[in-house]
């Protein structure tokens, strides 16, 4: 039940098969199946129900008469964001598994309300799923969407990150050794690395 009472209902929608994507890619651009734009929307999409929707609304935004690519619709909703909401994305890319809220607020070193509202924001725009029974783990909402992320961060700013992810696990005291390892070796702290091999 939410909290108004009301019961609600997670369904996991699989992949899409053709046809499907096709059928849905046409209904939500209001056009015909053989339209050009809806053709290329179910095969940019690759059968994922949420990405029809991003890439149609794109579409419907900027118009044209082709599709473009689904990192470039994530990068550009990626730059729209705030910048905290930007960084706490970032983290969960650069994390390679689910972050803990706890986690997240002690890397960041920030009011929990202000990282709240990241998740939130995140949340809305489904970038990040979450998990956990209280709900307190995150993870970006889709591989493709981890890999666009990774994607726009230099080689700087991913080491800054594992680093982050890696001083915060060690300091909480009970991190999976092979985390830390992963993450101060992708940081470039060889010798902390190897403490935790």
């Amino acid at each position: 039940q939410n909290p108004q009472g009301a019961l609600t209902y997670t369904i996991q929608v699989d992949k899409l098969g053709d046809d499907d994507a096709l059928s849905l890619s046409a209904s939500l651009l209001d056009a015909r199946e053989d339209d050009p734009r809806v053709r290329g929307i179910a095969r940019e999409s690759a059968g994922s129900p949420f990405f029809i929707g991003e890439l149609v609304r794109h579409t419907q935004v900027h118009g044209g008469d082709r599709v473009v690519r689904l990192e470039r619709v994530i990068e550009a909703r990626l730059s729209g964001l705030p910048t905290l909401a930007q960084t706490v994305l970032e983290l969960a890319a650069v994390s390679g598994r689910p972050l803990s809220r706890g986690l997240t607020i002690a890397i960041l070193d920030l009011p929990a309300e202000d990282v709240d509202t990241a998740f939130a924001t995140l949340n809305v725009a489904r970038l990040i799923r979450m998990s956990g029974t209280d709900r307190d783990r995150y993870e970006p909402y889709h591989d493709r969407i981890r890999e666009s992320v990774l994607g726009t961060l230099d080689e700087a700013r991913r080491k800054q990150h594992h680093e982050a992810i890696a001083r915060a696990l060690e300091q909480r005291g009970d991190a999976d050794p092979d985390e830390l390892f992963a993450h101060f070796e992708a940081a470039g702290f060889g010798a902390e690395a190897a403490r935790h091999a």
